[in-house]
């Protein structure tokens, strides 16, 4: 349980207000920086502060349920290595997911009644939880752009036919991670005008200009010490179970040292503090 917890707080404090703090500013400015390349880097930030702060509190409610004698089942399964969009949501945020698949889509007669209906109730299903996001157009939008991708992979079949191609995986896995930062603009974005000008600019292929990147305002050294740790956390955590029954080191060690490691890095590594992005919803 204090494993989850450390990792949750990990997430949070490090990573997702390191990435807020250039991400705000970037959404804050009220002439929108020209460069393709500026905002793409914004999008991608996005994409990892939704998703560390999201999994983040996840884990931390996992891990004091641990305490209280609660199992509660895993949120997040690594959703940006999906191969499909499929694979995507059922990876993030999995109980929403699975709440809105058991109470929306099977009651409208999800998949029983033919590929058109199917189309439809999965349609209806992803607007809602859009609005269930809020109720804005900007929601709706980044809900009916998932509901065209999985329209558009059930007609097609394509992440399929992409993993027989020589390194298809890792294309498909590309493609679908670029594909949802594009519709992470319209959840981010305050405004349908603001989210247009973003995705104009990231689009205008003229405009990459790759020095407008030195205007993040981020210390490289951070976030070099954040990806570094998180890639430490990855690997030690995946390896954990494998250390502690192979006797190579007792589970009492493992933990005391991984999660001082965390304490230090939220200790010294830290962001200004953000609220939880979750809590506006």
């Amino acid at each position: 349980g204090l494993n989850l917890i450390a990792f949750g707080f990990f997430k949070k404090v490090v990573v997702a207000d390191t990435l807020a703090w250039t991400v705000n500013l970037a959404f804050a400015d009220e002439i929108p920086n020209t460069s393709g390349a500026f905002w793409w880097v914004v999008m991608i930030m996005f994409a990892f502060q939704i998703y560390c702060d999201f999994s983040g509190y996840s884990d931390i409610a996992r891990g004091l349920g641990k305490w209280i004698g609660f199992e509660f089942p895993v949120n997040f399964r690594n959703p940006y290595i999906a191969s499909s969009f499929r694979d995507f949501w059922e990876r993030w945020h999995i109980s929403l997911s699975t709440w809105f698949r058991d109470y929306v889509y099977i009651p409208l007669g999800g998949s029983r009644k033919g590929k058109l209906s199917s189309h439809f109730n999965m349609w209806v299903t992803m607007l809602i939880s859009g609005l269930w996001h809020g109720a804005a157009w900007t929601f709706i939008a980044w809900a009916a752009l998932h509901s065209f991708y999985m329209s558009v992979e059930r007609l097609t079949n394509w992440p399929r036919k992409l993993l027989k191609l020589p390194g298809g995986k890792h294309l498909a896995t590309i493609s679908v991670f670029l594909l949802t930062t594009i519709a992470w603009v319209f959840f981010r974005a305050g405004t349908f005008e603001q989210a247009f000008d973003i995705l104009r600019i990231m689009f205008n292929f003229n405009s990459f200009n790759f020095a407008a990147i030195d205007s993040i305002n981020n210390d490289p050294i951070n976030l070099l010490l954040i990806i570094i740790g998180s890639q430490l956390f990855f690997y030690f955590g995946f390896h954990r179970a494998e250390w502690i029954a192979s006797k190579t080191i007792s589970k009492a060690i493992f933990d005391t040292v991984f999660i001082a490691f965390i304490i230090l890095m939220c200790v010294f590594l830290r962001a200004p503090s953000n609220t939880f992005i979750y809590f506006q919803f």
